[in-house]
């Protein structure tokens, strides 16, 4: 039978064994499953990240400022806009549930007011939930980008408010 006399004696060897053992352990999985290689497209990512940011700019500079309304059994969606640039003709607004993507859906509008202006769309009814919203003017080059809890209808979408989102 096994005795430990002196467990002081024991506990200075046995913890270093342990790590041995551990690192052993560790290399021989990280040895069995390597790590899979990057994307063909990867280096493109950093370009993609510095196009989100400049749209993300060009919102901010324009104060573009969007509140939605809808989202509820009629389907029919609006949005009504202020900007310090010209009104485009059509948005889209892309709507993402944090949790479930069947709940994900793209809106375009178009454009059917002046003053003020506002726009109107086909969209589903969503549920009171964390959403990531994106609201992208293809034509001049911006988009605001925000998360919203709650609602879908009269969530306000703000360029300067939501800078640091």
């Amino acid at each position: 039978m096994f005795v430990i006399r002196n467990p002081v004696l024991m506990l200075a060897w046995g913890l270093p064994a342990v790590a041995v053992v551990a690192s052993v352990l560790s290399l021989a999985a990280a040895l069995r499953t390597p790590e899979s290689e990057l994307p063909e497209q990867y280096h493109w990512e950093g370009f993609q990240l510095d196009r989100d940011f400049s749209q993300a700019a060009r919102a901010t500079e324009l104060k573009v400022h969007a509140t939605l309304s809808g989202f509820n059994a009629s389907r029919r969606c609006e949005l009504t806009l202020r900007t310090t640039g010209a009104a485009p003709d059509s948005l889209e607004l892309l709507v993402a549930h944090a949790t479930r993507p069947a709940l994900d859906q793209r809106v375009t509008f178009t454009r059917v007011g002046v003053s003020p202006v506002r726009y109107t769309g086909s969209c589903e009814p969503g549920p009171d939930a964390h959403w990531r919203v994106e609201l992208v003017d293809k034509a001049n080059g911006w988009a605001v980008r925000q998360t919203i809890r709650g609602p879908l209808g009269g969530a306000a979408l703000d360029a300067v408010a939501g800078e640091n989102e």
